[in-house]
């Protein structure tokens, strides 16, 4: 029941590539907010596995919708001081760039 257009015209009809990236954490006392670019032509959701200061981690999904108006959206991660993110954590996507996937306390791996 969901509109699949961004998927099929992106995966079937171009020859577009994926590649999504971390662009930045920035840190807050209320979380933090991780920013996502699509650097890539083809979109597709953005699975991310936050992990805390405190050891515990959070999976997070940015909707496909989110990159419908532009290549970059920020999203609002938990309660607490980030340590790191991961994209794509179960390694299911053909990402060009792994290298951007990977934030960890101020750098990029």
């Amino acid at each position: 029941g969901e509109p699949l257009g961004w998927f099929w015209r992106g995966w079937l009809m171009s020859t577009e590539t994926l590649d999504q990236a971390i662009a930045g954490v920035e840190q807050g006392e209320d979380g933090a907010v991780v920013t996502i670019e699509n650097r890539g032509g083809l979109v597709m959701p953005a699975d991310l596995e936050v992990t805390f200061a405190d050891g515990r981690t959070e999976r997070v999904r940015v909707p496909v919708e989110a990159f419908f108006k532009g290549d970059t959206f920020a999203m609002p991660v938990g309660d607490g001081r980030v340590t790191s993110v991961r994209l794509d954590p179960d390694d299911v996507l053909p990402d060009t760039d792994e290298s951007n996937d990977v934030w960890s306390g101020g750098t990029m791996r």
